[in-house]
C-alpha cells in the first residue's frame, strides 16, 4: 500500500501597503477620467500598473480579489473646506504573472471569486481569492504587476459634487489583495494591503460675468417710403459671457410684467398712447434658433432658451440686434420713444 500525505497549512502574513493612483476631471456637466481606463466593459482600472514589493516566492499561486471596508471615498478640497462622500465599489483586481504553466481549478474551501484569463492578464473579480491556482514556471515571485478594478458611476459622482467649491480634491480608500502560494508542498495565505489614491479636478458650470463689449441704446430713426413716410432704425450690442460652460451659455427672455402686452417703445409723453413695436435677435454667436422677439412677440421665455456657443468651454460671445418694426409716420409724435427687455443668462448643462 502506498500512503501520499499532502500537507495543509494555513499561514497568514500581511506586505506593505502600496498604492494605485486615477485622475479626474468634473468641467461643467463633463466627466472624464485623464488616468483611469475601461477595464470589464463596466468597470474601470488604474492606467498604470503597481509593483509589488518583497513577494515571498511560490511554485504554485492562487491569486486573489479585492477586499475594501468602505464602499465609499471621501473626497477633500486640497486647499478650502470642500468634501465629498462618494460610491466607489472594489471590484477585483488585474495581474500578471510571473512565467507559468498551467492552470487548474482552485476549490479549496475558500474560493469565492472569480479568475478569468484575458489577453495575457488576470482578472479576480469578488472577494477573497479566486477560482483558479497557476503553476509558475520556476519558484519566483508570483506575479510581476498588479492593479485594481474597481466600479465608479460617474453621474452619481457629479450629483455628489454638486454645491462643492472649484478645486482640487483627493482621497484614498484602503483595501486588501488576499492570495494562497504554494511552497514546498504547503499553502500559505498572504494579504497584501494597498491603497486607491484619487484626485479630482471639480470645475462646475458656472456663470462668471456678463458685459456689454460694445453697446447702443440709442436708434437713429431712418425715414423712408413714398407718399407714406414711415420710420425704421436698428442698433445692436455686443454681449461677452465667462465662466465655465462647456455647453455655451444659456440666453431666456424675462416675461413681461403689469399689463404690457408685447415689447414697445412708447412716447413718454403722458398724452400720448403711440408705440413702436421692435424685434431681437441673436446675429452672431448663437446655435440652432436665433430669433428672441418679432414684431413685439416673444419668440423665447425663460424655458425655451436660446444657446450661445461657449469658445473653449470658458468665453461666450453674441451678437444681439435691436430692428424697430416699420411704423407709419403719421401714427407717431414728435417725441422720444423708450422701452427695454431682459435678458436672462445662465451656464449651458
Amino acid at each position: 500500500m502506498r500512503i501520499i500525505c499532502f500537507t495543509w497549512v494555513l499561514v497568514w502574513s500581511a506586505m506593505p501597503a502600496m498604492a494605485a493612483s486615477i485622475e479626474g476631471r468634473i468641467k461643467g456637466e463633463r466627466f472624464e477620467w485623464m488616468s483611469a481606463q475601461n477595464s470589464t466593459g463596466i468597470d474601470l482600472t488604474s492606467s498604470v500598473w503597481d509593483l509589488p514589493l518583497h513577494l515571498p516566492t511560490a511554485e504554485h499561486v492562487v491569486p486573489g480579489g479585492a477586499i475594501a471596508a468602505n464602499r465609499n471615498i471621501e473626497l477633500k478640497q486640497m486647499d478650502g473646506s470642500g468634501n465629498a462622500s462618494l460610491r466607489l465599489q472594489m471590484m477585483g483586481v488585474r495581474y500578471r504573472l510571473a512565467n507559468h504553466n498551467a492552470s487548474n481549478p482552485y476549490d479549496g474551501g475558500d474560493a469565492y471569486a472569480t479568475t478569468t484569463d484575458i489577453g495575457g492578464d488576470v482578472f479576480v473579480l469578488g472577494d477573497g481569492v479566486g477560482n483558479k491556482v497557476y503553476t509558475l514556471s520556476k519558484t519566483s515571485n508570483p506575479f510581476t504587476h498588479y492593479k485594481p478594478v474597481f466600479r465608479i458611476n460617474n453621474k452619481n459622482w457629479m450629483d455628489g459634487m454638486k454645491g462643492q467649491p472649484s478645486g482640487t480634491y483627493r482621497g484614498v480608500l484602503n483595501y486588501a489583495i488576499p492570495y494562497n502560494y504554494y511552497r514546498n508542498g504547503i499553502i500559505i495565505r498572504n494579504t497584501m494591503q494597498a491603497s486607491l489614491v484619487v484626485t479630482l479636478e471639480y470645475a462646475p458650470a458656472m456663470l462668471t460675468s456678463v458685459r456689454f463689449v460694445t453697446k447702443n441704446d440709442d436708434i437713429n430713426p431712418r425715414y423712408h417710403g413714398f407718399p407714406e413716410r414711415m420710420v425704421g432704425g436698428r442698433t445692436e450690442y455686443q454681449i461677452e459671457a465667462t465662466g465655465v460652460f462647456p455647453n455655451g451659455v444659456l440666453m431666456g427672455l424675462k416675461p413681461l410684467t403689469g399689463r404690457a402686452s408685447q415689447y414697445q417703445l412708447d412716447s413718454l409723453s403722458t398724452e400720448d398712447d403711440s408705440f413702436i413695436t421692435y424685434s431681437a435677435s441673436c446675429d452672431v454667436g448663437c446655435n440652432g434658433y436665433q430669433k428672441i422677439i418679432t414684431d413685439g412677440r416673444a419668440e423665447i421665455d425663460m424655458v425655451n432658451k436660446l444657446t450661445i456657443k461657449s469658445q473653449h468651454g470658458t468665453t461666450a460671445i453674441a451678437l444681439i440686434s435691436v430692428v424697430l418694426t416699420n411704423t407709419e409716420l403719421d401714427t407717431l409724435i414728435n417725441d422720444t420713444y423708450r422701452g427695454s427687455f431682459v435678458l436672462m443668462f445662465s451656464a449651458g448643462l
